[in-house]
């Protein structure tokens, strides 16, 4: 872990079983099945569903509310919308913000025992390139995290699918001082009926 990142954590954040010792630096993205391929025999469409989530974080600094947009039978493409509600912190002093999403595999069985984590999507936004938006004492910024490589839960067993999550983690990487980490646990899952041909 990168010794100048200081991660805050709170009992939500931890929902997913994560771990402030693991390190994120061994983490690979991998390469997923195309599910956006046309030939592709095992989709006709895809739709992603999540249920609204929420974490707030109060540090030295300031305040910052993540919110990740509920969508319920839409269909969207690759991206899944996020909202950063930034309190009390000079935005002047973030140089750019970065969103990791993992997926998250717990298997446990009476003889087997194991835990993935996943980095599926990696994106670098510099502050100068997103639309801010003031509100009442703070700002907001609206950011598109893409999702198309997420699994469905379709190719995994019944104890996978009950033990799939996922988790997207949002760092501000600033101009002075230690950078900010927040994690939000998110709701992520493909709608399966239909699907394969």
């Amino acid at each position: 872990m990168d010794e100048k990142s200081s991660e805050i954590t709170n009992s939500t954040a931890n929902e997913t079983g994560d771990s402030d010792e693991e390190s994120d630096e061994n983490i690979e993205i991998v390469d997923k099945i195309d599910q956006t391929d046309p030939n592709n025999k095992h989709f006709k469409q895809r739709e992603l569903i999540t249920a609204s989530s929420s974490q707030s974080y109060m540090f030295s600094e300031g305040e910052i509310n993540l919110e990740a947009s509920s969508y319920d039978k839409h269909y969207i493409e690759d991206n899944m919308s996020v909202t950063l509600s930034i309190s009390n912190y000079s935005k002047k002093s973030i140089k750019s913000i970065t969103t990791e999403l993992y997926e998250i595999y717990s298997i446990d069985t009476p003889s087997y025992h194991n835990r993935t984590k996943t980095l599926v999507s990696k994106q670098i936004y510099d502050v100068k390139d997103l639309r801010i938006m003031p509100c009442f004492r703070k700002y907001k910024v609206n950011l598109l995290v893409n999702t198309d490589k997420v699994t469905n839960p379709s190719f995994h067993s019944h104890i996978l699918l009950r033990s799939l999550s996922f988790v997207l983690k949002i760092i501000l990487n600033v101009r002075f001082g230690k950078n900010v980490k927040c994690k939000l646990p998110l709701n992520l899952y493909k709608k399966t009926p239909n699907v394969f041909i």
